[in-house]
């Protein structure tokens, strides 16, 4: 330190110094951008526009030869259940389409598609889109007086065939065996997320459950638990399985399980970059603290003059935060920008995106800035209120 302070090689080290402090606030910024706009997403995936509420929501069914109507009144009686529907259908987070088939055509096209598009199908009916919340963007849900040709489809569907919600309504889907009868859009419902939300939202159509009978064997109960109690409720389960059919094999699914599984990587990831944002706090902090501390060592003398000359206490503080203000601000203009960049790109393999404004930036940049200051504050008020004349005698 008395080397850097008395050689020609002071204003040289003193820069290399504030760059590395530069790259530091840009490392340590960049990072908590990156996590918080993480937490944003994860935020927006789990709480926001769903198109559906898989929460507190659970399926279950016994495989095969067994009366899941019996089941549904056993489930019902449980004190953690508080709604159970007909074994009529399957969990659509937990299972989804339970068939799919091939359009090559669709109202308002000339000819057929060279690459027909594969569309889920799944069974539902007016207490199964209850049951998650779902709307009704346009037209009518399919319910119990519906054919087997009268559809609904999502919202993102109809887009892509070039319809808007109240347009879709009438139109006819063609399937790749001419022979069969067309589906037609008697309703559009909102996009909602039973797949996983890295992928692309699939063409889905609701057929009514009541027309496929056939399938019911293999349908799973429905029902809703109070919040907090799903631990319970499926140990009570599991042990009505294994004493009444222990032969058979039980499905059992939390909705809201299977869809956090979906964001497991996501979550390690964010809580890895919340370390790292962590460390690179630290480490911002450390540097900033010894490099204000050579500052102030350096300048000892500067401050007493100053201080003789009549600056205030304050005004000595205010000429260093302004000094590191400017790297802080520097930094940031580093920092945002590239890692804004980086979490777009990111951002763009989801389904439904996250919007970042500009409040995110600004509690960053605040909150760093206060950590700055906080860490430079205490050492500049100690070098500030020294005596000057015992500063000066001893320089």
């Amino acid at each position: 330190m008395h080397g850097n302070m008395h050689t020609g090689n002071a204003l040289s080290g003193i820069a290399w110094r504030k760059g590395s402090v530069i790259l530091q606030l840009t490392v340590c910024m960049a990072f908590i951008f990156c996590t918080v706009a993480m937490q944003l997403q994860l935020h927006h995936l789990r709480n926001v526009d769903t198109g559906m509420d898989y929460r507190g929501r659970a399926a279950v069914s016994i495989w095969m030869n067994v009366d899941m109507n019996v089941w549904a009144e056993k489930i019902k009686a449980l004190p953690m259940v508080t709604e159970v529907i007909r074994p009529a259908y399957w969990p659509l987070l937990g299972e989804g389409a339970y068939s799919s088939y091939l359009i090559d055509g669709y109202t308002g096209m000339e000819g057929r598609l060279e690459q027909p598009l594969t569309f889920d199908e799944v069974l539902a009916g007016e207490e199964f889109f209850r049951f998650y919340d779902m709307q009704l963007l346009s037209g009518e849900w399919v319910s119990a007086k519906s054919e087997y040709c009268q559809v609904n489809i999502m919202e993102s569907t109809a887009r892509r065939m070039g319809w808007n919600p109240e347009e879709a309504v009438g139109k006819q889907l063609f399937f790749v065996n001419r022979e069969q009868e067309p589906m037609t859009v008697i309703g559009v419902v909102k996009d909602c997320a039973y797949k996983s939300p890295t992928a692309e939202l699939p063409n889905t159509v609701f057929v009514n459950t009541d027309q496929m009978k056939w399938m019911h064997a293999r349908c799973f109960v429905l029902f809703k638990y109070r919040p907090g109690t799903w631990d319970e409720c499926r140990r009570r389960i599991e042990e009505m399985q294994r004493a009444e059919l222990p032969d058979r094999k039980l499905f059992l699914y939390s909705e809201e399980d299977r869809y956090n599984d979906y964001l497991k990587s996501e979550d390690a990831l964010s809580s890895l970059l919340g370390f790292s944002s962590l460390v690179c706090i630290f480490i911002s902090i450390f540097g900033i603290y010894s490099l204000v501390t050579l500052a102030c060592e350096r300048r000892r003398k500067e401050i007493a003059i100053r201080k003789v000359n009549g600056a205030t206490v304050r005004h000595i503080l205010t000429l260093f935060f302004r000094e590191y203000a400017l790297l802080l601000v520097v930094s940031s203009l580093v920092a945002f920008p590239a890692a804004w960049w980086v979490m777009r790109r990111w951002i763009e393999h989801y389904n439904r995106q996250v919007e970042i404004g500009f409040l995110p930036f600004l509690l960053i940049f605040v909150g760093v800035a206060l950590c700055v200051a906080a860490c430079i504050g205490h050492r500049i008020w100690k070098t500030a209120n020294e005596n000057p004349a015992e500063v000066i005698k001893s320089e």
